[in-house]
């Protein structure tokens, strides 16, 4: 009797904390998901040359949900010995196999970043507000989403 209650509270307590990792982590339902590495060229989309990091900067994105919009987050690491300046512009690639550019071309993200300090967006958008996109800025239907990219990727060394 004593191991049909500790193996159902067993069960039970397995089943709590499973559905407590995927739960929502704050008021602005961000949900919990792993980082997805970011396709990055230095060219424009239709380019072979994809990368996963370049001139020793990172990018990874995750979708989430911030104020009742779909949104990706992006978390950029510099992995350099000093500070850099970073620009892009967005790209996706969808469910129909085509890398979709940004509605306006010469809309291009900036950012800079620290020595060796990673940054990534956040629902509040407070900090690094050019880390949180709406999706629907890039695909009109959230389903046809399939991956992030980042084009005309630059980044230039900022020197002491």
């Amino acid at each position: 009797m004593i191991k049909k209650i500790t193996l159902s509270i067993f069960i039970l307590l397995f089943f709590c904390f499973k559905n407590f990792s995927q739960t929502v982590l704050s008021n602005d339902k961000e949900e919990i998901q792993s980082w997805i590495p970011v396709s990055i060229t230095k060219e424009d989309v239709k380019t072979e040359s994809w990368q996963k990091i370049q001139d020793g900067v990172e990018i990874f994105f995750k979708l989430s949900t911030c104020n009742g919009e779909d949104v990706i987050l992006l978390k950029f690491i510099n992995h350099n010995a000093s500070a850099v300046s970073i620009e892009w512009n967005e790209a996706v690639f969808t469910n129909s196999s085509k890398w979709i550019r940004s509605k306006n071309i010469t809309d291009k993200r900036l950012l800079k970043i620290n020595v060796s300090t990673p940054v990534e967006g956040a629902c509040s958008g407070e900090n690094y507000p050019q880390l949180v996109t709406k999706i629907n800025d890039l695909v009109d239907i959230k389903n046809d989403f399939q991956s992030y990219g980042a084009t005309f990727f630059k980044v230039r060394f900022i020197k002491k």
